[in-house]
């Protein structure tokens, strides 16, 4: 999936792959596969760890603060957030990190849940991502694909009633959480 790959393209030399390794997420070696999303399906549970890690380690940090300055500040989670970011580039990246992986999350989910709405959001969320990345085929390419989708009701509403019913991904089973996006099911 482009989008672990653009992950990967962001965290490589960043010691992430060393923290999978310590943290026993994988064995040695196996994290740089992770960069280029070798296997979606591990990749993704590496992110999924990661994601879950950066958030408690950043709920800790504002839980630390509130203490330390109980009597002085009401600052919210939010915008102790964007306070934080500001003053520390690490902070900052790895915000940026956990974002990235959350919004790919979303977009499985659109294709998961066959949501045809939160899959155009989480692509519009996605595409800058693929500029920073230098990812130039889907830099080019998703923008007009957003483009094309958003334009679906006017130009092709047989399609998009389609498509809002769920048919822009595969079915394999009935179970719900189970469609899979069309590129993904004749691999």
């Amino acid at each position: 999936m482009a989008s672990l790959r653009s992950i990967g393209t962001l965290l490589q030399d960043s010691g992430w792959t060393s923290a999978i390794v310590e943290a026993n997420v994988a064995s040695p070696g196996t994290p740089e596969s992770f960069l280029s999303a070798s296997s979606v399906t591990k990749t993704r549970q590496a992110h999924q760890i990661t994601a879950c890690s950066l958030y408690e380690l950043i709920r800790k940090a504002y839980n630390d603060f509130r203490s330390e300055e109980s009597n002085t500040s009401n600052i919210t989670f939010e915008d102790w957030r964007e306070k934080r970011k500001q003053e520390s580039p690490q902070f900052q990246f790895w915000n940026l990190v956990m974002d990235m992986e959350l919004t790919n999350f979303i977009l499985v989910r659109s294709f998961r849940e066959a949501d045809f709405n939160l899959y155009r959001e989480a692509l519009s969320e996605l595409a800058p991502y693929n500029f920073a990345n230098n990812n130039v085929n889907y830099a080019r390419w998703i923008p007009i694909h957003i483009r094309d989708m958003m334009s679906l009701e006017q130009q092709h509403p047989d399609v998009a009633k389609e498509f809002h019913n769920g048919n822009f991904v595969i079915h394999k089973s009935r179970r719900e959480f189970s469609a899979m996006a069309i590129d993904q099911t004749h691999e």
